[in-house]
């Protein structure tokens, strides 16, 4: 079985269980099985994926060059959204309890989220 993305893949793709996960440079996050190729499901996020799925919390996370920040179910549905002040592009790490995400461009270098998607601590360079 074939399957097109809409847009270009930017990085790799995350698999959990029998379901591989990916999202791409148009804005669409897609689960696709891993035994036939076959679509799961599709969805159209704030901007552009530019690095890969994080598993996190039993759910997805995905960031988008645009500084937002998406938490999805395994099945596709959003569980919380967050905008950081930045450009995201390297895939976040969990860390305990913690996302912590990088941060190009913006006001803060790292920022951690809780599992809620609320902001437990952030890195600002030293002036």
């Amino acid at each position: 079985m074939e399957h097109t993305s809409p847009g270009t893949i930017w990085s790799s793709p995350l698999v959990v269980g029998n379901t591989l996960y990916y999202g791409d440079f148009s804005g669409t996050a897609s689960a696709l099985s891993v035994k036939d190729g076959s679509p799961q499901w599709t969805i159209d996020l704030a901007g552009p994926v530019t690095a890969s799925a994080t598993s996190f919390n039993d759910g997805l996370i995905y960031v988008m060059e645009t500084g937002d920040i998406q938490a999805l179910t395994l099945d596709g549905k959003k569980s919380w959204s967050h905008t950081i002040n930045g450009k995201l592009y390297s895939t976040p790490a969990v860390v305990g309890d913690r996302l912590v995400v990088p941060v190009t461009q913006g006001d803060t270098l790292m920022v951690a989220l809780n599992a809620n998607g609320n902001e437990a601590w952030s890195f600002v360079m030293p002036k």
